[in-house]
């Protein structure tokens, strides 16, 4: 059972918003928006279905992320505006209905991670203000409830910093005699993936911000080819 439906369970009344594989939206006692991972957000990515209309009347530019092109990334501030509309559509929730939990997602730090470098946490650099503008946000919520007699956590799904080392599982998984593939071996363009892969990671640690922002704009075409090169078709019936 998810965290949603041991609530619902216990008479607790839920309103969560921008969670992530969640859909189609599950049935609580409350309301529920399905986030990252929903393929769109016709009315299977609310509960209750209604929902959607009213939410989208109160937050017109509700969207499930901003626009996420590798050669053309959402700039800072484009990244704040998703976690305003976030906690906009919350506070709206909140106006209208009691909540024993609360539950909001603010994934702007994880794609600005991606798009800057993970180095870059002195004050002022990009990861800095999008952090402080989620911040900013969760204090607006918190003045919404009861705080401090109201129990808050504030988690983080995974970190953000460069990659040192990659493995190949492919590779290792044919080694260990656990995966074969048509042809007998992985593709050259795996390998070659790789080492670009690994060439990608050293500049991001030694060049600029807007130094990769270039090099991510112009990679475009040649990163989608390396990509599609690297794929391997794997012979499923001798694959354990």
């Amino acid at each position: 059972p998810t965290l949603w439906q041991r609530a619902t369970a216990a008479g607790l009344r839920t309103v969560a918003v921008n969670v992530p594989m969640c859909y189609p939206a599950e049935e609580v006692d409350g309301a529920l928006i399905s986030g990252f991972g929903a393929p769109d957000l016709t009315g299977d990515a609310f509960y209750p279905r209604p929902l959607r209309e009213s939410l989208l009347a109160a937050v017109a530019d509700y969207a499930l992320q901003p626009k996420l092109d590798p050669a053309n990334w959402p700039s800072v501030g484009e990244l704040n505006s998703y976690t305003d509309m976030c906690a906009k559509a919350l506070r709206h929730l909140l106006g209208s209905q009691s909540a024993d939990l609360v539950w909001v997602g603010f994934n702007a730090l994880d794609w600005a991670g991606h798009a800057y470098a993970a180095r870059g946490s002195e004050p002022g650099s990009p990861l800095v203000q999008v952090a402080a503008c989620i911040d900013d946000n969760l204090g607006d919520v918190l003045s919404a409830v009861d705080w401090p007699r109201t129990a808050v956590m504030v988690v983080s799904d995974h970190g953000m910093r460069c990659a040192r080392r990659q493995v190949n599982l492919p590779k290792l998984f044919s080694q260990m005699g656990l995966m074969q593939f048509e042809g007998g071996c992985p593709s050259t363009g795996t390998a070659r993936s790789a080492l670009v892969l690994r060439a990608w990671h050293l500049a991001k640690r030694v060049l600029p911000s807007a130094a990769i922002s270039r090099l991510r704009r112009s990679a475009g075409a040649k990163r989608e080819a390396l990509v599609a090169e690297a794929q391997v078709r794997i012979d499923w019936e001798q694959t354990i």
